[in-house]
């Protein structure tokens, strides 16, 4: 039987499912974009183990660039106020629609000054069909191994987030 160390982003198949019915679970006790947001961050966060930190950036359309709407495993001091598509490895996500891995990624704009060093970096778009609404940027310490073919559970992952941010917002157009 093959064993992973916690923190492995190779584990097994179950193990992902587990973190899809956990983000399932947390949408459905969380209708507020922010308060689904922050459960899905660290639900993720902590799926890949120690040392792992991330962001989730949602796209702002009154105001250029991307919001932080939630953040894990980093001080709020730290945090721009916005970032923008084109100043990271989010950019190439928003132009391709999916997840990125990074090993050699310094100077992003989603690069907070807190992220550990050295680190992965994965950026996961968040979208609904075609339209990428934000990222989820996750940084994990370097022995991590995130493989080519675990990005598509990364996508998938980022689907279901995105539909959920969707969603939100959907309902907060109504409501005003």
């Amino acid at each position: 039987m093959n064993q992973h160390a916690p923190g492995d982003a190779r584990r097994p198949p179950r193990d992902r499912l587990t973190l899809l019915r956990t983000l399932l679970a947390a949408l459905d006790s969380s209708p507020e974009m922010a308060e689904f947001l922050q459960r899905a961050l660290v639900t993720t966060t902590h799926h890949l183990g120690h040392g792992s930190a991330g962001l989730a950036l949602v796209d702002d359309p009154q105001h250029p660039g991307l919001v932080i709407s939630a953040y894990d495993g980093l001080p709020a001091r730290s945090l721009p106020a916005r970032v923008f598509w084109n100043d990271c490895l989010c950019g190439e996500i928003a132009d391709s629609g999916i997840p990125t891995v990074s090993t050699e990624c310094r100077g992003c704009a989603c690069d907070v000054g807190s992220w550990p060093q050295p680190h992965v970096h994965l950026a996961v778009p968040l979208k609904t069909r075609e339209t990428v609404l934000g990222a989820l940027c996750l940084v994990c310490p370097p022995d991590l191994q995130i493989e080519e073919e675990n990005l598509s559970f990364w996508e998938d992952l980022g689907i279901l987030v995105g539909r959920a941010v969707d969603q939100a917002q959907t309902r907060a157009q109504i409501h005003q």
